[in-house]
């Protein structure tokens, strides 16, 4: 569906909606909307923007594929980023976010590529509803997870669509859709037929509920079904998934920042062969201010994934880490340090005939570990640098690879 479709669509859900109900920007959504709106710095016409310029990466990686056979190259990504905003008399608001970036490496040249990253909303701020429609189109090669070795190119497309209820200060409900389709490029190695195995499209449905506990901390609860439909007929991978999650999440302004988020997923592929999964699942960021100049993060994800493997059809995907930061001068430079250890989990691809697998568990490990040194200039940009070490496990074929490397960091935003 069209940018244009959809803001056409959500125009007129606007104009019936606010027949009969009072427009405010009463709602938590609809109060932290505007609050984004007026902090855009540049004002042409009746529009509010936020531009930035983006510079990631900008240094060396010795092992560029994450291969045993390591090639190294320099590399950086650059480009722009705007987000435009138009308010209508703080009642309805319109957001396009565009992005442009270009990846850059010095010697391997079929690695470089132009990104993409475009998308729109339209928001009705109503007095206990807000009801939002958006769509996005992304366009970019990199890579998807450390399954993956090469950087195959994704056209990432859909549209969503978010209606909240708040009866409360205290208390919201909300309803959500989202439609994505996912299309690869073939990269030209048989091994690797991206199009023909992950080629899909996914819809989700989820509801929310939202309870405050006091400024700077909300409880919630949500419930998610979701299925997966691939391109190609037959694909074991189409799959249905049924989710439950609880949590909390936290202000930006407090001592604690992040969200805790943890669940139960049942997901069931359509095909016979393939096993369900029934466990854990989680997505959970937390960051602690320990004492004035430091503080300690730690992050959690678990997730069922789709994998490339033709006798693989998903893998569980399984991240834990924590860090620490040091702030001097004022809070204007930090230093960091991260450890990470990321777990890929295949399960066992069982015959036919109920005997014996046909082939065994796999195991993959990675483990990450990076120091960081980050400088803020003014209050419009951001300097960094990174570097760190990376290796990995895998038992399919027994071998071992690991990385150096090291990275600037430069985000200029216009004031």
């Amino acid at each position: 569906m069209s940018f244009s479709r959809v803001l056409a669509a959500a125009s007129a859900a606007a104009a019936f909606l606010s027949a009969a109900l009072p427009l405010s920007a009463s709602t938590w959504r609809g109060e932290a909307l505007l609050r984004e709106v007026q902090l855009a710095p540049w004002t042409l016409g009746p529009f509010r923007l936020q531009p930035q310029i983006i510079l990631s990466d900008l240094g060396y990686d010795s092992n560029i594929y994450h291969q045993p056979e390591a090639v190294g190259d320099y590399s950086f990504t650059a480009g722009p980023r705007i987000n435009a905003y138009l308010a209508l008399k703080k009642k309805i608001v319109f957001t396009l976010s565009e992005s442009p970036r270009y990846v850059y490496y010095y010697e391997t040249a079929r690695e470089r590529a132009w990104n993409n990253f475009l998308s729109g909303r339209a928001a009705f701020l109503f007095n206990r509803f807000f009801v939002q429609a958006g769509a996005h189109a992304d366009d970019s090669r990199q890579r998807w997870s450390y399954e993956i070795d090469v950087r195959p190119r994704l056209k990432d497309t859909g549209y969503d669509a978010l209606l909240v209820w708040q009866p409360t200060r205290k208390t919201a409900f909300s309803l959500g859709f989202k439609q994505s389709r996912f299309r690869y490029e073939e990269f030209g190695d048989e091994s690797f037929r991206f199009a023909e195995r992950l080629n899909r499209d996914e819809t989700a449905v989820t509801l929310t509920f939202e309870k405050r506990l006091g400024s700077r901390t909300r409880f919630f609860l949500e419930g998610e079904g979701a299925r997966a439909d691939f391109e190609q007929p037959g694909n074991p991978r189409d799959a249905l998934s049924l989710a439950g999650y609880g949590g909390f999440e936290f202000s930006a302004q407090g001592r604690v920042r992040g969200r805790l988020r943890l669940g139960w997923k049942l997901f069931r592929p359509r095909e016979e062969g393939p096993s369900d999964y029934k466990g854990l699942v989680g997505d959970s960021s937390v960051s602690v201010s320990l004492l004035r100049p430091l503080a300690a993060r730690a992050s959690y994800r678990r997730d069922v994934r789709f994998s490339v493997w033709y006798d693989r059809p998903y893998f569980i995907e399984d991240t834990a880490g924590g860090g620490i930061s040091l702030y001097v001068f004022r809070r204007r430079i930090r230093l960091d340090y991260d450890y990470s250890q990321i777990k890929y989990d295949y399960p066992d691809v069982a015959a036919a005939d109920g005997g014996a697998p046909l082939s065994p568990a796999r195991r993959d490990r990675i483990y990450m570990n990076t120091v960081g040194f980050f400088v803020r200039v003014g209050g419009n940009v951001g300097l960094g640098l990174r570097a760190g070490r990376y290796d990995r496990r895998t038992s399919a074929a027994g071998w071992k690879a690991s990385r150096e490397f090291v990275g600037l960091n430069l985000t200029y935003e216009f004031q």
